[in-house]
């Protein structure tokens, strides 16, 4: 396993046959408190595993940078949530469509912290329909015609939740969640089968 910390400046890559990213509201929310919920119950010293552990991220090396066979939904929940965390580009995540950059960086989602967050919209625990339709509006209101896409309102919007869930911590609060967030959660590494040797052996060091 690796904790967060040490996905630092690590380069994923997603290829063209995967889906775009889709977690909605209610799967950032459950992310945030079940980590929240970890390092709470670790400062209390109850009887918890030694870390909080995520679902697996299955990877192969692909050149310089590991290929995202399966987990780029969490991968790219982690990296906005990072993002608004005050911790832009942790890691980067580079599709090999969906950007017109040649290094397959979307620049929405690398800036989306430039991308100002709607204090306006409510993080509604009991109707997250409404928190969907505000963010919605509020994207039409200041979305560039060139940021116009489906993934990008997608990036949009759990940026914006995660704000909003943060916001709602008081600052001691924030910096215990960040602690456990880069310490004390750990992702599952899985090596895609039938691997060339070199690629195993790349493919083991993450």
């Amino acid at each position: 396993t690796k904790s967060i910390s040490e996905l630092k400046d690590i380069r994923f890559l997603i290829e063209k046959y995967q889906r775009g990213y889709r977690w909605g509201i209610h799967e950032i929310v459950d992310l945030l408190e079940d980590i929240l919920e970890y390092g709470s119950a670790k400062k209390q010293h109850k009887t918890i595993p030694k870390f909080y552990c995520l679902q697996p991220l299955v990877v192969k090396t692909e050149g310089s940078r590991m290929e995202l066979i399966d987990g780029q939904q969490r991968a790219t929940s982690l990296y906005i949530i990072l993002t608004a965390l005050q911790l832009p580009n942790y890691y980067s995540i580079s599709y090999s469509t969906r950007s017109s950059s040649e290094d397959g960086i979307i620049p929405f989602l690398s800036d989306i912290a430039n991308h100002k967050y709607a204090e306006g919209i409510t993080l509604n625990h009991d109707n997250y329909s409404q928190t969907d339709n505000e963010s919605y509006s509020y994207w039409k209101e200041c979305v560039k015609p060139e940021d116009n896409t489906v993934d990008n309102f997608y990036f949009f919007r759990a940026y914006q939740v995660a704000k909003l869930w943060l916001k709602e911590l008081s600052t001691l609060t924030e910096k215990e969640f960040t602690d456990t967030l880069l310490h004390d959660t750990r992702v599952i590494r899985k090596k895609k089968k039938n691997m060339s040797e070199s690629e195993e052996s790349v493919a083991s060091s993450f």
